[in-house]
């Protein structure tokens, strides 16, 4: 649809469940996730809807699916090896790789726009907290240490910042974190759900 919310177009039109759409680099394609062939899995169509191609083939679900920033690779999550764990794979869905080990439920990867670390979410610690991870394999870093629930991190376009939503105040908000400082700041306050922001190019 256009930014006004007008022109809405059904790109999938499918019975089954498509989400967590993410757009390409260069606009021209939107990789998703559906269980459209029995369980959840990742796929990839031209803006228009055209050209399905099925990129993952587990009988575990992969989700959340992330373009790297120079479109070459995918980000996603998949409990292929029981735990929910980050993988990439390259945009044709091969040379799959592990990034994450023995880390619990993690979610939403955003790539940071030099392309050499990823942020996630992740219950780890007994609570859902931001991490960040480079693609070298060394141990992810916390970045935020609450008592509530820390979700859907995306970096700024400068690799500065990382917005995320959280209900640490009681209901959730939208709020951004500083890298340098690790500083958090409100930028929502609504007695309704403010969550999953992205930022403007």
């Amino acid at each position: 649809m256009q930014a006004d919310g007008s022109n809405v177009r059904n790109l999938s039109n499918n019975r089954a469940e498509d989400d967590a759409p993410n757009w390409s680099p260069d606009g021209e394609l939107i990789v998703f996730s559906s269980d459209r062939d029995g369980n959840r899995e990742i796929y990839l169509m031209r803006t228009d809807g055209t050209s399905v191609k099925r990129l993952t083939h587990e009988l575990a679900y992969d989700i959340y699916p992330a373009f790297s920033p120079d479109g070459a690779r995918i980000a996603f999550i998949s409990n292929r090896t029981r735990d929910a764990e980050l993988y990439l794979m390259d945009v044709n869905g091969d040379a799959v790789f592990q990034l994450t080990e023995d880390f619990e439920d993690v979610k939403y990867p955003s790539w940071h726009p030099s392309g050499e670390e990823i942020i996630f979410a992740s219950d780890q610690s007994g609570n859902w907290e931001l991490y960040r991870i480079n693609l070298l394999g060394d141990p992810p870093e916390n970045l935020t240490t609450n008592l509530a629930h820390d979700a859907s991190p995306d970096y700024s376009p400068d690799g500065r910042l990382v917005a995320f939503d959280s209900n640490r105040l009681g209901n959730y908000e939208i709020y951004y974190l500083e890298l340098a400082t690790l500083a958090v700041t409100r930028l929502t306050n609504n007695v309704e759900f403010d969550g999953d922001p992205d930022w403007v190019p």
